[in-house]
């Protein structure tokens, strides 16, 4: 698999998530209590609830995050002023980052349709798969790479 196709089926991935999440929302719409969990603390617990309408901000945002870190991958795979292959390790690293966003905003939809706390080991994974994204563009940027002997 090509780095383009490779780079659409995490977008694909990602947009599922929080397309998902939207449609789970609307399906139990009418089974969520009226005043759901609007926000959690560090440990994941929920510490503030408000009227379930507020249920469908967390897809916008993710969909309005994910439209904006993919206006700065095109931009970056179209620019030109970078080299091709720096361009291409870029926009691999984005689309790891815009899938972790899209699952982590899906989740914690699905957590307040349910009205169920986060969890304590979603901060440590997020951080942990931002890590892991840029140490992967950086191996990738820093690799030396072998040039094909003719």
């Amino acid at each position: 698999m090509n780095r383009k196709t490779f780079r659409r089926v995490l977008n694909i991935l990602g947009l599922a998530a929080l397309l998902g999440a939207a449609v789970f929302a609307a399906v139990r719409w009418h089974t969520m209590p009226d005043r759901v969990p609007i926000h959690y603390n560090g440990a994941g617990q929920i510490d503030s609830y408000g009227p379930k309408t507020n249920v469908f901000v967390l897809p916008v945002v993710g969909i309005a995050l994910f439209g904006g870190t993919l206006l700065v991958d095109l931009i970056v795979a179209n620019e030109g002023s970078i080299p091709a292959e720096t361009a291409a390790n870029v926009c691999i690293a984005l689309a790891f980052l815009r899938l972790l966003l899209a699952l982590v905003f899906a989740y914690i939809t699905v957590c307040v349709c349910l009205s169920a706390p986060l969890g304590r080991w979603l901060t440590p994974v997020v951080y942990g798969g931002f890590a892991a994204a840029i140490a992967g563009y950086l191996i990738c940027f820093l690799w030396p790479r072998r040039k094909k002997q003719s």
